[in-house]
């Protein structure tokens, strides 16, 4: 028994001391746990205190923040009602100043002016008035000219139409376009019938170089009726269509200051004798035939053809053209003008010596020799389009 408590004391001290040793041990380990939870406290503490007095700064800034944009919206606010309250005022005041001004000056200073200014005002409007009136009458009378004026271009633009229309002009079998027979009224221009224009304009013009001597007699000239329309009825026409009439006699060119009252003739002016070869030559080339085999009078019938056809076909004032073909532009150099090789080779070619030449080519000849003719040859001897063998 004693033995058993001898053990348990023994055991109850070596687990004593084998437990004083384990925490000894663990001490170091204890001792840092503990200072960890203590720093973390210490640090919880801190950011709590940190938290509490950032929150509270915010807070107060947000206060103060808001009673400063309150206190500066209620100044602006007054500020505005200010201005608007002002602008109000300015505007019944000058309102007021807009009825009100001058009212003393006119009623107690003025009053004396009122006839005189009425009396001029009146004045003003009888100037304006006649100004008015003037200015339209002045219109109304450039209107009429222009009018006028345009109205005989009208009239000169048909007469000169209408002398280029004499073939329209009714004959005496033939009635023409503008004076048909079942017509009940003709057609008119300018209130005359368009016959009767193209009958007073489509007269013969000639030129100045074939007219006769403008002879200073009156010619009475009656306008023929539509129905008579044989040509020559009047009596200009009888006029023209008979011979020449003779013209005046000059002075003579003759001296007067010769000697012993004698009258000689003017002598000259005289031609050089370069002048007198000139118009031989001249007359050498116009009067030689067209052709060897030609009759002599060929070269005066050709003029007196065309003297006759200048006469007939001149029947308006402008000059009878006759229709050509339309010679186009040449066209322009393109921006590739600066290349030779584009060019056409005509333009750079000086002359046709330079075209390439033909080899064995065999020559051409004519069937019949100039100036002969192909019955005049014997078939047996030549053959067309050779020469005589």
């Amino acid at each position: 028994m004693s033995e058993f408590f001898d053990l348990r004391r023994r055991n109850l001290l070596e687990d004593y001391f084998w437990t004083l040793q384990q925490a000894n041990d663990q001490e170091p380990k204890e001792r840092a746990a503990a200072i960890k939870l203590q720093s973390f406290y210490r640090a919880s503490n801190v950011r709590e205190r940190w938290h509490a007095v950032h929150f509270a700064g915010l807070f107060i800034q947000r206060v103060a923040r808001g009673m400063l944009g309150r206190l500066r919206a209620k100044a602006q606010m007054i500020k505005r009602v200010q201005e608007m309250n002002m602008n109000y005022f300015n505007h019944c005041a000058a309102t007021i100043q807009k009825v009100f001004r001058g009212y003393w000056s006119r009623q107690y200073t003025h009053c004396m002016l009122c006839y005189s200014r009425k009396k001029f005002l009146s004045n003003v409007q009888t100037v304006g008035q006649k100004t008015n009136n003037w200015l339209q009458s002045y219109e109304n009378e450039k209107q009429a000219e222009h009018q006028k004026k345009m109205e005989e271009d009208r009239k000169t633009t048909f007469n000169k139409l209408a002398s280029q229309l004499h073939h329209l002009v009714s004959t005496q079998k033939i009635p023409g376009v503008y004076n048909p027979p079942y017509s009940e009224a003709l057609p008119t221009a300018f209130n005359i019938p368009i016959e009767q224009h193209l009958r007073l304009q489509s007269t013969a013009r000639m030129p100045a170089s074939l007219r006769r001597p403008n002879l200073n007699r009156s010619i009475t000239s009656t306008v023929r009726p539509l129905n008579h329309t044989e040509k020559g009825t009047t009596d200009a026409a009888k006029i023209r269509g008979g011979p020449p009439q003779p013209v005046a006699k000059r002075v003579p060119l003759v001296s007067r200051t010769a000697n012993a009252g004698r009258m000689q003739a003017i002598q000259g002016p005289f031609r050089t004798k370069d002048q007198i070869d000139v118009s031989n030559a001249k007359a050498y080339d116009q009067n030689r035939s067209v052709q060897a085999s030609s009759y002599y009078q060929v070269v005066q019938d050709t003029k007196r053809i065309e003297g006759r056809l200048s006469k007939i076909t001149r029947l308006a004032p402008d000059e009878f053209v006759a229709k050509r073909k339309i010679t186009y532009e040449k066209m322009k150099p393109t921006v590739s003008a600066e290349s030779r090789y584009l060019d056409r080779p005509v333009e750079f070619r000086q002359d046709y010596t330079e075209l390439p030449k033909i080899k064995d080519k065999p020559p051409f000849f004519t069937a019949v020799p100039g100036g002969k003719m192909l019955a005049d040859y014997d078939d047996e001897k030549y053959i067309l389009g050779a020469l005589p063998v």
